[in-house]
């Protein structure tokens, strides 16, 4: 498991992978409505609203009355489990959840409400704010070592530049592993919801689908549901064991080639590109399984992001890579790379004689090692 780089966007945003346009709405208040109060410090007449936070936007649901001394009242019509926030500006506001008939208590200090806020009768709004305090200590420590790199990288003192990118990535793993435990604790959750938002589907599909399965059972008609099963529905069909769609597109001569064509085959779906060095490195090994495999059984579909077919076939030539080869000479905007949601290469899927996929982004050694389990020595 990997966290996102955009890891402290939930920090800053609430919204999580929600768009972030606002729009007014304010909704009619009903006879069994919400309370939430509390006390605002340092209130000096900034106007704060109530805001619901939900997939598609953030809609203003009210505007806080403050007294004197602080305090307020607002009887919310919550009409469903949602995320809330009181907002001083788009930049400063605090974040909770709001279930139909809750009665929560909330303060915090107006010139910094994300800082400052306390949940009181919520306790899933006091698991976001521990997230959210996770989070900030992350990025407060992970800004100190950007900036010890950046020096460090200046300086041309690798031997430093090495211990700080390594407490990075052990740093990184920690605070995965502890966003992990968060989420298998209690995957129906909103902060489940919020958390598994800081990886990445395509690499950790089996945590989005743990927090989607939970929220089927506990809330199956939620909009946040129906947001993160969009997401997840055109990774499905990309996770092991599934049959992948098929591709087909034209190889070096312009003839359609697709992979559909090759079942029957143990067949590994290369994605890479000229111009991709990681891909180049990778492929003496590609080519020494093929050469091993090839009489048993295996066979490989080159899909390439390149944009020049020059170079494409020059690569193809140069590196002796003799299995079939496609490509719309599209670069990134590759139809065979949209359909399997490729946004980094070498990327590699390992198919059964069946069409299904057994095995994702074998390298080397790894790679001989499955197709020796599968079509033997």
């Amino acid at each position: 498991m990997e966290l996102r780089s955009s890891l402290i966007l939930l920090l800053l945003s609430i919204s999580i992978v929600f768009t972030s346009s606002c729009e007014s709405a304010k909704q009619e208040v009903s006879a069994t409505a919400n309370h939430v109060k509390g006390v605002l410090s340092n209130y000096q007449g900034e106007q704060l609203l109530l805001e619901l936070v939900t997939p598609n936007s953030i809609s203003s649901v009210d505007t806080l009355i403050v007294e004197e001394d602080g305090s307020f009242s607002l009887t919310p019509d919550v009409r469903y489990a949602a995320y809330y926030r009181i907002s001083q500006s788009p930049s400063n506001f605090c974040v909770f959840v709001l279930y139909p008939g809750d009665t929560i208590e909330l303060n915090a200090d107006v010139r910094s409400l994300e800082p400052t806020y306390t949940v009181l009768n919520s306790p899933e709004s006091e698991s976001i704010k521990n997230l959210n305090n996770l989070l900030a200590d992350f990025s407060r420590v992970n800004d100190s070592l950007q900036q010890a790199a950046q020096t460090a990288q200046q300086s041309m003192n690798f031997q430093a530049l090495d211990q700080i990118y390594s407490y990075q990535q052990s740093l990184n793993m920690n605070v995965g592993r502890q966003i992990q435990l968060l989420i298998n604790e209690n995957p129906s959750s909103f902060a489940a919801m919020s958390a598994v938002q800081n990886f990445d589907p395509n690499r950790d599909y089996q945590l989005f689908a743990k927090v989607e399965e939970a929220w089927k059972a506990d809330k199956p008609s939620s909009p946040y549901l129906v947001e993160i099963s969009q997401k997840l529905e055109k990774i499905r069909t990309l996770q092991v064991g599934a049959i992948p769609p098929n591709i087909s597109l034209p190889n070096p001569d312009g003839e359609m080639t697709s992979l559909y064509d090759l079942r029957g085959k143990v067949v590994l779906l290369d994605f890479w590109a000229s111009w991709c060095k990681p891909c180049r490195a990778e492929n003496p090994n590609v080519v020494k399984a093929y050469n091993k495999y090839k009489d048993k059984g295996f066979e490989i579909l080159g899909v390439s992001l390149d944009q020049e077919k020059p170079r494409w076939l020059q690569a193809i030539q140069a590196d002796g890579l003799t299995w079939t080869h496609v490509s719309d000479l599209k670069g990134w905007q590759s139809a065979g790379a949209a359909l399997y949601n490729v946004q980094s290469i070498p990327a590699a899927f390992l198919l059964d004689a069946e069409g299904k996929i057994i095995a994702r982004d074998l390298r080397g050694p790894a790679l001989d090692k499955k197709l020796e389990e599968i079509l033997g020595t």
